[in-house]
C-alpha cells in the first residue's frame, strides 16, 4: 500500500530549516547488515533537512502514577526515506544518541501523509 502525500507536505518541507546526518541501515553489508560482532552496518551518511524540537511525553499508569520523560523529536519531509533502523547524528549536538526509537507519520484531515516524526 502506497501512502498518499498531502498537498500540505510541500509547505512543511519548506519549513525544515535544520539539518542532520542520516546513515541508512545497510542490509547488504556484512551478514545481512551486521558485522562479526553483531553491530549494525550503515551506508554513507547523507545530510537531511529537518526540524529538531524537544518533546515531553507524559503517561498515566493504571495505578494512578503519572510518569514523564524528555526526548527529542525530529521532523522530516513526507518523502524522506528514513526508517527506524537508520542512524541519526545531529550536527548541532553530535554527542546526542543516534538511536531512533520510532518513526511515525503525520496525516492531514483526509488521511494523506504530511511529514515524518522521529523520536530519539
Amino acid at each position: 500500500m502506497a501512502l498518499v502525500v498531502s498537498s500540505r507536505a510541500a509547505s512543511i518541507k519548506r519549513s525544515l530549516r535544520s539539518s542532520c546526518v542520516v546513515e541508512a541501515f545497510d542490509p547488504t553489508a556484512g551478514t545481512e547488515g551486521y558485522d562479526d560482532a553483531g553491530q549494525e552496518l550503515y551506508a554513507a551518511g547523507r545530510t537531511a533537512a529537518c526540524k529538531i524540537a524537544p518533546k515531553f511525553v507524559r503517561e498515566a499508569r493504571i495505578n494512578g502514577d503519572i510518569i514523564g520523560a524528555w526526548g527529542t523529536v525530529i521532523i522530516f519531509a513526507a518523502d524522506d526515506p528514513i526508517t527506524d533502523k537508520d542512524r541519526i547524528t545531529l550536527t548541532d549536538l553530535p554527542d546526542r544518541g543516534p538511536i531512533i526509537a520510532t518513526v511515525t507519520y503525520g496525516f492531514d484531515h483526509r488521511g494523506a501523509i504530511t511529514h515524518k516524526e522521529v523520536l530519539i
